[in-house]
């Protein structure tokens, strides 16, 4: 059998009943075997602060350690108001710093979203 790849999957919606929770769980159930899915929880961030790049708090650490050891990243994530939910953008920031450290470098990252609200009238 071929290497199983991690896949770290950020949710962008932290609602304990998100539809694009109930996405990311129904795409890790349907990855074929060689794709290990797994959610990585981005509630509990800290607010990204360059202030604390010298003593980051243990979330951003361990958050950026989970980023380096995946083989690629997806985003399953709403729209909101134009634009990525504010968690993710966090969940990006927290993970692109400190300059030069980022722990996206070179990963293959993917979107999917999905919204309830464009619903045929």
């Amino acid at each position: 059998m071929d290497k199983v790849r991690d896949i770290a999957v950020i949710v962008g919606s932290l609602r304990k009943e998100s539809i694009n929770l109930k996405v990311a769980h129904a795409l890790a159930a349907l990855a074929p075997a060689d794709l290990k899915l797994s959610v990585v929880d981005i509630a509990q961030l800290p607010i990204y602060n360059p202030d604390s790049d010298e003593n980051p708090p243990a979330a951003w650490t361990t958050f950026r350690e989970r980023i380096e050891s995946a083989d690629g990243v997806l985003f399953v994530t709403p729209e909101y108001n134009s634009s990525v939910p504010a968690a993710l953008k966090n969940a990006i920031d927290v993970g692109s710093r400190p300059y030069g450290k980022s722990a996206w470098s070179g990963k293959p990252g993917a979107v999917v979203t999905a919204s309830p609200g464009c619903a045929p009238q």
